[in-house]
């Protein structure tokens, strides 16, 4: 292979590898704990890329296919972004108040029809909460509660207790938060066939709320 050519095939991957980064980048900047959305904008920014790159001649349209990519990567990865008012509203049927701060949200998303795992927690008052619990058939569940303080006892995992595995989804609030006798746990269901639930801890001494979304 010709020194310029070659010189042409490696300028060719920066270009696509700069690309795809760029175009993850953009996903990630608005909010960044959805590492699948980056996953899928920096595939889809490479395939246009590669796609332009078979379209247009290879001299002087550099800058168009790396838009091409950009516009792509970008836009596919914005549609699986995890965005913090959805996961509040199918959690709470409400959109977050001014009276949440802190809202964090992670979890496993591919879409808004795919099965879901949202993990979803913030810092609120007694009044607010009680105004959210409202929006929702929640019930408050106190045989967890009492089963809740066997297991600490026990030394077993208490939030698998309350939560499941999926908490593991969570940040890092998750996993330093910490047991006490006053927490509260509430769960509501959505149809007959359980197929969209949550579960919500409230802990009213620090006014944190954890809450896990589930659907599929």
């Amino acid at each position: 292979m010709p020194a310029s050519a070659k010189r042409f095939s490696e300028v060719r991957v920066l270009a696509v590898v700069a690309a795809a980064l760029l175009a993850a980048l953009i996903v990630l900047l608005p909010q960044n704990n959805d590492r699948i959305a980056a996953a899928l904008a920096t595939f889809w920014a490479s395939v246009a890329y590669a796609a332009c790159d078979a379209l247009f001649l290879p001299k002087n349209t550099r800058i168009v296919r790396v838009i091409c990519a950009l516009l792509v990567g970008g836009a596919i990865g914005n549609w699986f972004r995890l965005d913090a008012g959805y996961a509040f509203r199918v959690t709470f049927g409400v959109a977050p108040s001014t009276d949440v701060d802190d809202l964090n949200v992670h979890g496993l998303f591919v879409g808004r029809q795919s099965d879901q795992s949202l993990c979803v927690s913030f810092v609120t008052d007694d009044a607010a909460f009680l105004r959210l619990r409202s929006q929702r058939p929640f019930e408050r569940d106190r045989q967890a509660e009492s089963l809740l303080l066997v297991r600490v006892e026990m030394g077993d995992n208490w939030k698998d207790t309350v939560f499941g595995a999926d908490w593991m989804l969570g940040g890092s609030d998750w996993l330093t938060l910490e047991q006490s006798e006053s927490m509260e746990i509430y769960r509501w269901c959505g149809g007959d066939s359980g197929i969209e639930q949550a579960v919500v801890l409230w802990a009213p001494q620090t006014g944190r709320v954890f809450a896990l979304y589930m659907f599929g």
